[in-house]
């Protein structure tokens, strides 16, 4: 019993970081029945007119997607996308994390507002998987957190801080915070 409530109490701490650091995320099973959201997400869901609350169904067109994903090897599913556009609203759904289940994990993108790495990607000439880390740094994350948020190796977040360090011609991950902080702040 102590083990369950542990994992539960885990879950719902991952699930407040997502929603403290914005990330608009959408936790579903491979019919598209929603698990849970992140506020961020369920807000944005609802001004395209999609129900997001707990059992409620994705619209047709992005369970195919899922469905699609289901068809695939988990790790070939990543990063597989889908615009929807409804109500004003251009959205694209990411196959953020498929563990093989039947939970995947689905990110949200408002496409008028675009990601927070494109701008940090733009600002400083960097690769996207190097603003993805550096998104990271500003949201105060340690390297091997960064890693696991990732699916990457620590290694491979230090060979990336490497890069980003010298693009920014800064030495410390603090400086790279606050450059990407300034960047972040001023687009929102």
């Amino acid at each position: 019993m102590r083990v369950h409530l542990g994992n539960a109490r885990r879950a719902r701490s991952a699930r407040r970081a997502l929603d403290s650091t914005g990330r608009w995320i959408v936790a579903c099973d491979r019919n598209g029945r929603i698990h849970w959201s992140t506020q961020q997400a369920a807000d944005l869901m609802q001004r395209a007119g999609i129900r997001s609350d707990q059992g409620a169904y994705l619209p047709w067109e992005i369970v195919e997607l899922v469905g699609l994903a289901a068809e695939q090897l988990p790790s070939a599913a990543l990063g597989q996308a889908l615009r929807y556009s409804r109500n004003g609203q251009d959205l694209e759904f990411r196959i953020l994390s498929d563990d093989g289940n039947d939970e995947l994990l689905l990110r949200l993108v408002d496409r008028h507002r675009g990601t927070d790495e494109e701008p940090l990607a733009k600002a400083f000439a960097l690769t996207l998987r190097e603003a993805e880390v550096l998104l990271w740094i500003a949201h105060g994350k340690a390297n091997k957190e960064i890693a696991d948020i990732l699916e990457m190796s620590p290694r491979t977040v230090n060979k990336h801080l490497e890069q980003i360090f010298n693009k920014l011609s800064v030495e410390k991950r603090t400086s790279a915070a606050t450059m990407a902080v300034r960047v972040l702040w001023r687009d929102s």
